[in-house]
């Protein structure tokens, strides 16, 4: 099988100019697959969960201890998935949202299990809705924390970056045909995302 680094390299070679999201980490847990997936300049939640579905899978949904554990493991691998906020840190998101007040997952698991941080959720300025990694004490905690959707674009949440990346989740385990159509997605999604920038900025 190829190696995760392989892959990335390949799909680079076919979109050069796309700079904007690459896999950094991959690998399976209970014959499921998941990807962290590293963003340049930050993403929101409905944006990475688009994303997810565009290459196939969705947002991880963590259902027990040792996936919680499993995901941590690949997202703490690569600080660049970590944003340092104060003397804490954004990491990664997962595809919990909140709904008519309770928590659920975007593939439509059980929201059977949680591992927030201390004196999370706490739904700050009434629009922390979505779920991300967070530590509050260090570059890296296998911890939670409810969020807006766009962090940056929230006025109670001045200086707090959007997170850098996000993990998907892809059932069954994918070979390295399906990780290779992954980094295709990936660069895809990003370059249609780029020209629709680029069509908004235009002068009329």
């Amino acid at each position: 099988m190829k190696t995760l680094k392989t892959i990335i390299t390949s799909v680079l070679l076919i979109g050069p100019t796309i700079a904007f999201a690459q896999p950094v980490a991959q690998g399976s847990y209970n014959n499921v697959t998941y990807i962290a997936v590293l963003t340049t300049g930050g993403i929101t939640w409905t944006a990475a969960e688009a994303d997810a579905i565009a290459m196939g899978g969705q947002l991880a949904s963590v259902t027990s201890a040792g996936e919680d554990q499993f995901i941590y493991s690949l997202i703490s691998s690569d600080a660049s998935l970590w944003a340092a906020v104060g003397g804490g840190a954004v990491g990664p998101w997962i595809g919990g949202y909140k709904q008519g007040g309770s928590w659920h997952w975007s593939d439509g698991s059980a929201f059977s299990y949680s591992n927030w941080a201390t004196d999370q959720p706490d739904n700050y300025g009434g629009t922390e809705n979505y779920i991300q990694f967070y530590s509050d004490h260090s570059l890296m905690a296998n911890t939670w924390n409810d969020a807006p959707n766009n962090t940056t674009g929230d006025p109670n949440h001045v200086g707090v970056p959007n997170p850098q990346g996000y993990v998907v989740e892809l059932v069954p385990e994918a070979g390295t045909t399906s990780l290779f159509l992954l980094g295709v997605a990936v660069s895809a999604v990003y370059c249609f995302r780029k020209g629709q920038t680029a069509i908004a900025s235009r002068p009329s």
